[in-house]
C-alpha cells in the first residue's frame, strides 16, 4: 500500500509539471475495525445467510487525488483497499475526467463513482451515520462503483432553494454497456431550510435474472427520501422499491422468477452532534437507525419482511479522527427464515 501511495503522488506531481495543471488536492482515508457476532451466521450484502466469525478487518484504506486542468476540465481518482470489494488488494475504486467549465454549473464526462441511487447509496463507504449502507444496497445495484458517462447540473432559484441532478448511463454487472446496462437519474431539491433536502432517483437496468431464457431482462428501481444535516441534527428517511432482483438475492422459499420479484425497503436514521467541554474531545455523535426490507413485497401471501435496529456513538478525538462503537441486530424475522446475527463493531478512522 505504501508503494502505491508513493507511485500515485509521483505520477500526479509529474503530470502537473508536464501539463501545467493546478496543484491537485491529495487526501487519504484509513478505517479499521473489529467485529463481534452473537451467532455464527448472518445475512451478507446479497441477502444470503452464510457463516461469519469475529475478526479484525480493514474497512477502507484509500488515497484520493482531485483537481482541475485549466478552466474547463476537472478530474479525480481514488485507489482503495476496502472490505466491500474483498479487502485483500488495491484497486481503482473511483476515477473520472469531466468537461467542467468553472463558470457554468454543469459538467459531463466519463467516470467510475457512486451513482446517486438515493442519499445513502450515494455516500462514501465508511462515511455514513450508520455502520453500513442499507442492507438491500446490493439488490439495488450489484456494482457499488458504476462506470459510464455522467452529467451533473446545479441550479439556484434565487432564495427559494436550489436543484442538483445527476444522470448516468453505466456498464451493467458484466462490465459492458451493450445489452447489460444501467441508467440512473437523480434529482435533489435543497430547500431554504438549512441542511434540509428532498430527492429521488429512477434506475432502469438490464440484468441476467433467468438463465432459462436468452438475453437479459428489464429491471427497475426507484426511491425517494428526505435528508437533514444542519451540523447539529442529522436525520433521514428513505423509501426504495425494486422490480426484478439478481439471482443471488432471491430469498429462500420464494418460488417466483427473479424478474417477477419485487422488493421494498424503508430506511430511517437520526443522530445528534454535540461538543463536550473537554480538551481531548472534539465532538460526540450518538445515533440510531431502523430498516425494514420486504424481500417479496408482491407476494400473494406470507411474511417476507426482515427488519433491523441499530444504535451507537461516534467520538471525534480530533476534527478528522474518530472512534465508533455501534451495534446492529434483528428487530423482526419471518417465522420460516433463520434469524440474523447481531453484530457489535468497534471502528477507528482518520482522514488526512
Amino acid at each position: 500500500m505504501k508503494l502505491t501511495v508513493i507511485a500515485i503522488l509521483a505520477l500526479t506531481a509529474s503530470a502537473a509539471w508536464a501539463l501545467e495543471l493546478e496543484t491537485p488536492h491529495v487526501g487519504a482515508d484509513i478505517i479499521l475495525e473489529y467485529l463481534h457476532f452473537s451467532e455464527d451466521s448472518t445475512y451478507n450484502a446479497q441477502g444470503i445467510y452464510s457463516q461469519e466469525t469475529d475478526r479484525y478487518r480493514i474497512r477502507k484504506i484509500a488515497v484520493l487525488v482531485e483537481g482541475r486542468a485549466g478552466e474547463n476540465i476537472s478530474y479525480f481518482g481514488e485507489a482503495t483497499m476496502a472490505s466491500c470489494n474483498g479487502g485483500t488488494s488495491v484497486s481503482i475504486a473511483e476515477a473520472g475526467v469531466f468537461v467542467d467549465p468553472a463558470a457554468v454549473p454543469f459538467k459531463i464526462g466519463i467516470g467510475q463513482l457512486h451513482a446517486m441511487r438515493g442519499f445513502s447509496l450515494g455516500e462514501e463507504c465508511g462515511q455514513s451515520v450508520l455502520l453500513d449502507k442499507p442492507v438491500w444496497h446490493k439488490v439495488v445495484s450489484p456494482s457499488c462503483h458504476s462506470l459510464g458517462v455522467v452529467s451533473e447540473f446545479e441550479m439556484d432559484t434565487n432564495g427559494s432553494g436550489a436543484f442538483s441532478s445527476q444522470f448516468g448511463y453505466f456498464n451493467g454487472s458484466s462490465g459492458t454497456a451493450e445489452e447489460d446496462w444501467d441508467f440512473v437519474g437523480w434529482l435533489q431539491y435543497h430547500t431554504p431550510v438549512e441542511g434540509l433536502s428532498v430527492g429521488g432517483f429512477y434506475e432502469k437496468m438490464h440484468l441476467e435474472m433467468n438463465p432459462e431464457t436468452e438475453g437479459y431482462e428489464d429491471a427497475d428501481r426507484f426511491g425517494a427520501g428526505i435528508d437533514l444535516d444542519n451540523g447539529t441534527v442529522m436525520a433521514r428517511i428513505e423509501y426504495t422499491a425494486v422490480s426484478g432482483v439478481p439471482m443471488a438475492t432471491r430469498v429462500s422459499g420464494c418460488d417466483a422468477s427473479c424478474e417477477d420479484i419485487e422488493n421494498t425497503g424503508l430506511f430511517l436514521q437520526a443522530a445528534y452532534n454535540f461538543s463536550p467541554d473537554l480538551s481531548w474531545l472534539y465532538g460526540v455523535r450518538p445515533y440510531a437507525g431502523y430498516q425494514v426490507w420486504d424481500r417479496w413485497s408482491n407476494a400473494g401471501s406470507g411474511d417476507w419482511k426482515f427488519s433491523w435496529m441499530e444504535a451507537g456513538v461516534q467520538v471525534n478525538v480530533e476534527h478528522d479522527s474518530w472512534v465508533t462503537v455501534g451495534w446492529r441486530g434483528p428487530a423482526g424475522t419471518p417465522d420460516d427464515q433463520p434469524e440474523d446475527s447481531s453484530v457489535m463493531v468497534v471502528r477507528i478512522g482518520t482522514e488526512i
